[in-house]
């Protein structure tokens, strides 16, 4: 394949913007360390057919420069990539948009899938070329190819753009760059825009001649990582992880896979022409470069500045913060006694003659217990936010915990006409655990799935053995379930989800964010399950304890 001269000049002005590039190290906040204890090992999907970038190796094993990248970043992060593998491009970009898995390699950033993904900075980029047969005539603009037959591969970035900003052109599509490339060589397409590494790689792998550059696209080929918008987390994470990269590393990464083919060695005169080029490309790369510095200088001094005020700033809130939970343990201190003292009245009055079945009677009885269900949640998330809630680990009964909780919501489940159910619970089964926070765990579990539960429907409680010494309680409910862009938001405190109680009680947001806390200091971890429409059904996880143990 042929090369004209404006193609070296954008390899080499490229080159010139990549040396610019500072390094720096991994800037990460508790949140993002936390993050990543939490998932050490990161689900990705990658274009299996996109050499050198990405491509499956003769043992099927996930390849190319993307792989090399990601090593060095999992070494900065201290986590594991791990590949899922999928046919073709399409394939994996359904499989993140369905958060199969977590993020892609090599995505170019497009309007149309914003929406669903965030991008980090590019670690790499190259020219996009216009490629023809070498009897076509050259093209300095894409408006040239109007009416032109471009191959363009299926669901890729240039191809998208290409249908977005030149409608005039024609479509030929490819379901491959090596599909796309034969269809230019043999008359089928009239040109085809890509990038210059990945069709030097497939022409030289497929043997394809007869092709050339016939011009440069006015924009380049940027490969970043895509990360689902489900996980801001990991794309903050990955952005700081490729800002830390530096000149070196870069170059050592791309070296082994970027080799463009320059053609034959012409005269001495045009090797001079080439060598004045090279001479002022270093130049603008040197004034760049002082600019370049010279901008770092005032970035830094303005970020010392803001990181003064940041800092003020966190002062004042850590003090509105205990204001805040000051407040927060006078008015629920003070809520408690007044509240007892009605639910002993209302002991009373019934004692005294008054009807049970009485409607205010009972009604005064269903919002008592509501206020004391909420004042508790706000004690405990104080406790747990001050680090004052205490775990005296011991080995737990599970089938008397959930006898317990079964009992206390039954006159709630009673009034709603929902059937409690836990069969089959083995008795030998033991948690290590804090017996009140366990307790705490299932009740709240419970509260929710009868809160949210039809009239005339069940709520069932089952306990399993797993295997490495775990043990799993699940609270099923048939309730409106979950929608799943409201997932990631479950555990959240304070969190509003689209779905409501079914008989107008009250929520606050504080049940499930307190069952998460206790299960995490315990050891354990909680998840859900649902399909909207379908109920949802609430997993809590604890370490086992032997028969003898305490």
């Amino acid at each position: 394949m042929k090369w004209p001269k404006q193609t070296f000049l954008a390899v080499l002005v490229w080159a010139g913007l990549v040396l610019v590039a500072a390094a720096r190290p991994v800037e990460l906040t508790e949140e993002d360390r936390a993050w990543l204890r939490e998932h050490p090992r990161i689900l990705f999907s990658y274009d299996p057919d996109f050499a050198p970038f990405s491509y499956k190796d003769t043992d099927g094993r996930f390849a190319g420069l993307d792989a090399d990248v990601l090593e060095v970043l999992a070494g900065k992060l201290g986590v594991e990539f791990v590949p899922v593998h999928y046919a073709n491009w399409t394939e994996a970009y359904r499989a993140a948009e369905g958060r199969e898995v977590l993020m892609l390699t090599s995505t170019a950033a497009l309007p149309e899938r914003e929406r669903k993904f965030a991008f980090t900075r590019p670690y790499v980029e190259f020219p996009l070329a216009i490629l023809t047969r070498e009897d076509a005539k050259n093209f300095d603009n894409l408006n040239k190819l109007a009416g032109r037959r471009v191959a363009s591969v299926r669901d890729y970035a240039p191809s998208l753009r290409m249908k977005r900003e030149f409608p005039g052109m024609i479509p030929v599509e490819c379901a491959s760059v090596a599909e796309a490339l034969q269809a230019v060589a043999s008359g089928r397409a009239d040109a085809m825009l890509t990038n210059l590494v990945n069709a030097s790689y497939e022409i030289r792998r497929s043997g394809i001649t007869g092709l050339k550059v016939a011009g440069v696209a006015p924009f380049t080929f940027e490969l970043r990582y895509a990360v689902h918008r489900s996980e801001p987390v990991l794309a903050r994470v990955l952005d700081e992880a490729v800002a830390s990269l530096d000149e070196r590393e870069r170059q050592a990464l791309i070296a082994p896979w970027v080799k463009l083919e320059t053609g034959a060695i012409v005269s001495w005169r045009r090797a001079l022409r080439w060598l004045l080029i090279v001479v002022a490309a270093a130049g603008v790369v040197l004034a760049l470069a002082g600019w370049h510095n010279r901008r770092l200088r005032k970035e830094l001094d303005e970020r010392l500045r803001l990181q003064r005020e940041l800092e003020a700033s966190h002062r004042r809130l850590e003090q509105l913060n205990e204001e805040k939970a000051a407040l927060m343990r006078m008015a629920a201190h003070d809520l408690r006694n007044p509240l007892g003292g009605l639910l002993m009245s209302i002991e009373l009055l019934r004692l005294g003659g008054v009807e049970k079945r009485d409607a205010t009677l009972e009604r005064m009885d269903v919002l008592v217990h509501q206020m004391m269900h909420m004042v508790r949640n706000l004690l405990d998330v104080q406790a747990l936010e001050a680090g004052t809630r205490k775990m005296a680990a011991e080995r737990v009964q599970v089938l008397q915990v959930v006898r317990e909780a079964l009992a206390a919501h039954q006159a709630a489940a009673d009034r709603k006409r929902i059937t409690l159910e836990a069969p089959s619970l083995d008795a030998t089964l033991g948690v290590k655990a804090d017996r009140s926070a366990l307790g705490q765990i299932v009740d709240n579990l419970i509260s929710n799935a009868v809160k949210y539960s039809p009239l005339g429907t069940t709520v069932r409680i089952a306990v399993t053995r797993l295997e490495g010494g775990r043990i799993c309680l699940s609270v099923r409910d048939h309730g409106p379930g979950v929608k799943p862009d409201e997932m990631p938001r479950l555990f959240d405190k304070y969190t509003t989800l689209s779905a409501r109680p079914t008989a107008g009680e009250v929520s606050t947001g504080l049940g499930l964010s307190i069952v998460r806390e206790l299960a995490h200091l315990m050891g354990g971890r909680v998840w859900c399950e649902s399909k909207p429409g379908e109920g949802a059904v609430f997993y809590v996880e604890l370490p086992e304890a032997g028969p003898g143990e305490r």
